[in-house]
């Protein structure tokens, strides 16, 4: 495979190198199932339904994931970004600490590496991804200031000393398989004992009252000072006082040729942005 492309300012095209990695994967993995012609889509789809588990425990299946929602899904942070303007925030002190929980490939990563190279910030990016399944190894984004743990998110709950936590489509998994309730009650302890002043807790999902988005708003919004709601798409469900991120630009470059053609839009999702 071919290395990092490179940027002219030294830096590397990020969605490029992990879309090309991930069909290089789904070229040369075996099908979990045993199957010929394996069919990932299909998969991929069973855990939409209810009373289905929607799980991640399946390399192939994850980097067909990382193809088809990869681009979508890191461009809504970064669009996110670009409006809140929170990592300029952190740029006099030089560096931002960021943990994110159930960070499955990491898309929160690619689009804050992105960002800070797109806007030439003078800031160090220290992340740290937490996710219950290692399969996402061989499809995840890194950096050389990341690190990333497997197990039980609420075993790496530990908010102190970080800047930003990212809840990136983590919780309408919990919610969909009946495991959010341990989850949003540390959450909660979490908030009110951990994390400092000045911090933020950032919460991307799916804008809808049927997969979590009001069980989490409503268990955590009154343990912070300020609230920025982000929202993308048309969907039947928005308040006045939320931003509407009215754009379907994909910002990264996109490889030709690969094997799953990605989305090019952006999803009916929401960002809520907590401040404590």
């Amino acid at each position: 495979m071919a290395g990092p492309t490179t940027l002219s300012n030294g830096g590397t095209h990020p969605m490029i190198d992990l879309l090309s990695r991930c069909n290089t994967n789904l070229a040369t993995l075996g099908c979990c199932h045993g199957q010929t012609p394996c069919d990932c889509y299909q998969c991929l789809r069973g855990g939409f339904y209810p009373g289905m588990p929607d799980n991640y425990d399946c390399r192939k299946k994850l980097s067909y994931y990382v193809l088809n929602y990869g681009p979508s899904y890191a461009s809504e942070i970064y669009h996110y970004l670009r409006s809140s303007q929170i990592l300029e925030y952190f740029v006099p002190q030089g560096v931002v600490n960021i943990l994110s929980l159930g960070c499955g490939f990491a898309p929160d990563l690619v689009a804050i590496d992105k960002y800070v190279q797109d806007h030439d910030l003078q800031l160090q990016v220290n992340y740290t991804g937490v996710d219950g399944s290692d399969f996402w190894t061989p499809s995840r984004y890194t950096t050389t200031t990341s690190e990333f743990h497997v197990g039980d998110v609420t075993q790496y709950m530990r908010l102190r000393d970080f800047d930003l936590i990212f809840v990136v489509k983590l919780f309408s998994t919990l919610y969909h398989n009946n495991q959010y309730d341990p989850f949003i009650r540390l959450m909660q302890e979490k908030v009110q004992n951990e994390m400092a002043a000045g911090s933020h807790l950032i919460f991307n999902d799916v804008n809808s009252i049927h997969t979590g988005r009001d069980v989490f708003h409503n268990s955590i919004r009154h343990n912070f000072r300020g609230l920025r709601q982000y929202f993308f798409g048309n969907p039947p469900y928005s308040e006045q006082s939320w931003v509407h991120l009215n754009t379907q630009q994909i910002p990264f470059n996109i490889p030709a040729q690969l094997t799953v053609q990605p989305l090019r839009d952006m999803r009916n999702t929401v960002i809520f942005e907590y401040r404590k």
